[in-house]
């Protein structure tokens, strides 16, 4: 049975990273949770809704292609638990919002990304107890680098809340998967084709991985980094906007000269990687 169209290179770099992770020291030698350092209430930085009368507050939030559920606490502001909905397509998130029941609050980029990113602090998951590298033939077949379910060519979790035994790395990829602002191999969107074989994502969340990443200190998360950022050097979307002269003077013939700009906005572009892992 061939391999599907695009994913022998990105095969490959899979079992490259395999290769040298497993060739260094040890992979996650301090083991997977003690690297995580989950906790299991943080404070979300943003301002949190009434607390209904008598209970725990549940409410949505909603942006882009991210949908966030949210319990917070008897104060409305320590975040208990938090489950993160991926949408292909924006349509998406009417059903689930009806499934759901709950009230929905609309937030920009910026809030959602650091709601995320607190999400991910959270002890809600459920880990592998297996904490060594697993040569899947499945896990391969499916673009996913052993030891792990959301790092590779899309997920093989179960749930949100389901993680390989890579622990602290998976985290990082979940939180990366769920990029309010990204496109897909083959997909168009914000004005933008992406012609690649990978995602492109959000220019901060970028950052957010590539920052995750080192925090987790371990050979297969820096492998991941390297790859991803150095070797196949990922662009990213944000937007862009350059400065245009709009008055180069009366008299003036000379077209380096001039005397007033304004920025013209161009929209959401890709643009190479902002950050190199070392």
């Amino acid at each position: 049975m061939p391999v599907p169209p695009g994913r022998c290179w990105l095969l490959v770099l899979l079992v490259a990273t395999l290769a040298l992770a497993e060739a260094s020291a040890t992979v996650f030698g301090t083991s997977a949770s003690a690297a995580a350092s989950p906790v299991s209430q943080v404070e979300v930085p943003t301002v949190p809704l009434a607390v209904p009368p008598g209970g725990v507050k549940k409410v949505m939030y909603y942006d882009g292609k991210t949908l966030a559920r949210v319990e917070y606490g008897q104060d409305g502001v320590t975040l208990q638990t938090c489950r993160l909905f991926e949408l292909d397509d924006e349509r998406e998130a009417e059903p689930i919002i009806k499934a759901q029941g709950l009230p929905v609050q609309p937030v920009d980029l910026a809030t959602m990304l650091r709601l995320i990113s607190q999400c991910r602090e959270l002890r809600d998951w459920t880990a592998s107890t297996n904490s060594t590298l697993q040569w899947s033939a499945s896990s391969l077949w499916s673009g996913i680098i052993p030891g792990t379910k959301w790092c590779g060519l899309g997920d093989i979790a179960s749930s949100y809340e389901d993680l390989g035994s890579q622990v602290a790395v998976d985290l990082c990829c979940r939180a990366h998967d769920h990029c309010p602002v990204k496109l897909k191999a083959f997909r168009s969107g914000y004005g933008l084709v992406n012609f690649s074989l990978y995602t492109k994502s959000h220019c901060d969340c970028d950052r957010d991985f590539h920052g995750c990443l080192r925090g987790a200190k371990s050979n297969i998360a820096d492998t991941i980094g390297n790859v991803y950022f150095n070797v196949i050097k990922v662009p990213c979307i944000r937007k862009v906007r350059k400065a245009v002269c709009t008055d180069r003077g009366r008299y003036s013939r000379n077209e380096n000269n001039c005397e007033a700009w304004a920025y013209q906005e161009l929209g959401m572009q890709f643009v190479p990687t902002e950050h190199h892992y070392e």
